[in-house]
């Protein structure tokens, strides 16, 4: 990721860390694609838009990290009526990388979460995997300061531990009707007979729509006899 000069998007965390230091709420969580964890902080784009040069590696998670935790808010303490003890405290945080397919989606979608919590309350642990999905990646989040580098992984992605299998696509969709291309996009312009399956031919055969041998061009495009026709 990069920063453009006009890309305002890259200044959004900053937006949601004015609204909480205001509005200063118990519970905050974050969401962000993975690639937020190596967002470079006043990063420039590079050769090309895949690659980037920036001063601060990782700057954008340890801004929002640091962030939390030097963010004082007014904690009182009240021993009576005539006197209270008040104090500073800020938030602590707990990170992680947590794929969707782990927790029952019928979807590989990797993504950066981040919840923070007052001092004084506690903090929600990370949900652990509830469907064994076989991933090659490990979620590992490797987080780079002064001390060298550290590995955040508090999601445990070993094969076996999950209580469910994976949610397949035919497991969520599988008792729909099935639908078929071939015979919608027919339905519209002619369709070559070379790239339809004999089950294919034998249906519009039994729809009394029988194929023809040319291959169209796209509706519409250089051939406007093609165009799409209501029926």
């Amino acid at each position: 990721m990069f920063k453009k000069q006009d890309d305002v998007k890259s200044n959004l965390i900053l937006t949601t860390l004015s609204y909480l230091d205001f509005y200063s709420p118990t519970y905050a969580y974050f969401e962000n694609v993975p690639g937020f964890t190596r967002f470079h902080l006043q990063a420039q784009e590079g050769a090309n838009k895949h690659n980037a040069n920036g001063e601060v590696l990782q700057g954008g998670m340890k801004l929002l990290i640091r962030a939390l935790i030097d963010m004082k808010f007014v904690f009182i303490v009240y021993h009576c009526r005539e006197s209270s003890l008040i104090l500073l405290r800020s938030y602590q945080v707990r990170l992680a990388l947590l794929e969707a397919a782990h927790y029952g989606t019928p979807q590989r979608r990797e993504r950066f979460f981040l919840v923070a919590a007052k001092e004084g309350h506690p903090i929600p642990e990370l949900p652990q995997p509830t469907h064994d999905y076989p991933d090659a990646k490990d979620h590992t989040i490797k987080y780079t300061d002064d001390e060298g580098e550290n590995i955040i992984r508090p999601i445990a992605t070993t094969k076996g531990k999950a209580a469910h299998p994976f949610v397949t696509i035919e497991d969520a969709i599988g008792d729909l009707p099935r639908f078929d291309w071939y015979l919608f996009l027919y339905s519209f312009f002619p369709v070559s007979s070379s790239i339809l399956t004999p089950p294919q031919e034998a249906s519009m055969a039994s729809k009394g729509k029988p194929s023809t041998q040319r291959r169209p061009s796209k509706p519409g495009r250089n051939n406007p006899s093609q165009r799409m026709q209501k029926h």
